[in-house]
C-alpha cells in the first residue's frame, strides 16, 4: 500500500511488554500513550480503545528523546535556561 508505513518481520510488543522491558509500570507507559509521548501502532484504529502495540524502533526514539546529555536534550535545556534569566 503506498504511503504506508513499512515494518519488518520484527516481533510487536505489548504494553507489558514494553512495560518490563523499560522497568516502569503498565500504568506509566498507558498514560505515556494517551499523552503521545511514546509512538505506537494501533491495532484497534478508529475503535473507542486503543490497543497499542511497539516496535523496536518506537523505543529506541522514546530512549533517544529522553536521554540526558544528548545534543538535542542539551540544546532545550540551555535555551530554557537563558529564557529564565
Amino acid at each position: 500500500m503506498p504511503g504506508s508505513p513499512k515494518f519488518s518481520d520484527e516481533m510487536l510488543l505489548t504494553v507489558k511488554q514494553v512495560a518490563a522491558r523499560l522497568q516502569i509500570s503498565e500504568t506509566l507507559v498507558r498514560r505515556m500513550i494517551w499523552r503521545r509521548q511514546v509512538g505506537y501502532i494501533d491495532m484497534n484504529r478508529g475503535g473507542q480503545q486503543i490497543v497499542a502495540r511497539f516496535t523496536e524502533q518506537h523505543i529506541q526514539d522514546f530512549l533517544a528523546e529522553r536521554e540526558v546529555g544528548s545534543p538535542k536534550h542539551a540544546r532545550g535545556r540551555m535555551r530554557r535556561q537563558r529564557d529564565s534569566d
